[in-house]
């Protein structure tokens, strides 16, 4: 097994908080009928795109939302260094961290990063196993943003 978990983002990243429900509705299954295809398994997980969402968007829909409580904000600075060592400086144990696999830098900072992080005796995780180790047991339509 690979240890890999895939979650929802939304079909075209939008705004859940903003969209009319019919689109927010609509983006969410088209993201579900094709994973569905592909694994023949449901996506349980949502990472509203923005992180954002609101009470309506939490009872509409039948995920458990993901958030973080560490955002590198990679996509603002796209410097491998700075991303490396602002993960180093807030990580704590059962933190969830923000990034973005489509920047260069990202993906160099997490070569970077894990070693350090293995070093300091922190284990990588899927969202799900991190709870499970926690003692969480992840819900519909509940906010997870870290586990304690």
């Amino acid at each position: 097994q690979n240890k890999m978990e895939i979650g929802s983002h939304t079909y075209n990243h939008i705004n859940l908080k903003k969209a009319k429900e019919t689109l927010a509705k609509e983006e969410l299954e088209k993201t579900d009928i094709i994973y569905n295809e592909i694994t023949g398994s449901n996506i349980k997980l949502l990472r509203p795109p923005y992180g954002a969402y609101n009470d309506k968007t939490l009872k509409n829909y039948d995920y458990a939302f993901i958030t973080w409580n560490i955002d590198t904000n990679d996509w603002r600075y796209r410097n491998s260094k700075y991303i490396e060592e602002h993960i180093l400086s807030q990580v704590t144990d059962g933190s969830v961290i923000l990034m973005h696999d489509s920047y260069k830098t990202t993906v160099e900072a997490v070569r970077n990063v894990l070693p350090k992080l293995y070093a300091l005796n922190y284990q990588v995780v899927s969202v799900s196993d991190l709870a499970a180790i926690k003692g969480y047991t992840l819900e519909n339509h509940k906010v997870y943003s870290y586990f304690k």
